[in-house]
């Protein structure tokens, strides 16, 4: 059958945030981008991390990207990785509600169609994880919405879920 490469592209910070730079010394102590429900916290400051690092649209923007390739079970095939700095350019962005909307109303199956073999490809990748003992099978789907609120008063911390 037809093997389709899917391509995930991820912000190459590197051009921007040097090793050993005071700038990477910052986002190493972060360690990563938290996106909670009410806020986010960058592990670059939010002007860069959404503005000039950020794969924004209409924009040539470096990235580095990974290509793959699954069998029918959802496996990777391994001779297929390629990884490669790259320079991309975003035609528009869509939220995962804009994404939701789409293949409810079956817009990501015809005119884009490219959305609803992506969420085969990913159904497949998530079941071949689970049988494999992936953690992400304990997580119930869809995810439940909550909210946590972290407060620190004077030495008294405490969390309260919502």
């Amino acid at each position: 059958g037809q093997r389709l490469r899917y391509w995930i592209h991820i912000a190459d910070v590197d051009r921007w945030a040097p090793r050993g730079s005071e700038l990477l010394k910052v986002a190493e102590r972060r360690a990563t981008s938290l996106y909670l429900p009410a806020k986010t916290l960058c592990m670059f400051p939010p002007n860069m991390s959404s503005g000039t690092m950020s794969l924004e649209s209409w924009e040539d923007k470096h990235a580095l990207s990974l290509g793959v390739e699954l069998t029918a079970t959802g496996s990777i095939i391994p001779e297929s990785i390629i990884v490669t700095p790259s320079t991309i350019h975003v035609d528009y962005r869509l939220t995962y509600d804009q994404v939701d909307e789409m293949l409810d109303e079956g817009v990501g199956y015809t005119e884009e169609w490219q959305i609803g073999t992506m969420l085969a490809a990913a159904t497949k990748r998530r079941s071949h994880r689970v049988n494999k003992g992936s953690t992400e099978g304990m997580v119930p789907f869809p995810i439940p919405r909550g909210m946590v609120t972290a407060v620190s008063t004077k030495g008294n911390d405490s969390i309260t879920e919502e």
